[in-house]
C-alpha cells in the first residue's frame, strides 16, 4: 500500500445498507451522530 499523507488528499466513505433500510429516519439517531461529531471537534480544539 502506498504511503499516503491524508492531510493533502480527500477522503470519503461509502456504505450500503441491507435492503436499503432507513437507519437514520428518526431524528433522535441523527442527533446522536451530530452530538458525537460536535464533541469530537470540541475535544480536538482543546
Amino acid at each position: 500500500m502506498a504511503n499516503i499523507n491524508f492531510d493533502y488528499h480527500p477522503q470519503f466513505f461509502t456504505a450500503t445498507i441491507l435492503e436499503w433500510k432507513p437507519l437514520l429516519k428518526e431524528d433522535a439517531y441523527k442527533d446522536i451522530i451530530i452530538k458525537s461529531l460536535q464533541f469530537y471537534l470540541q475535544k480536538k480544539a482543546l
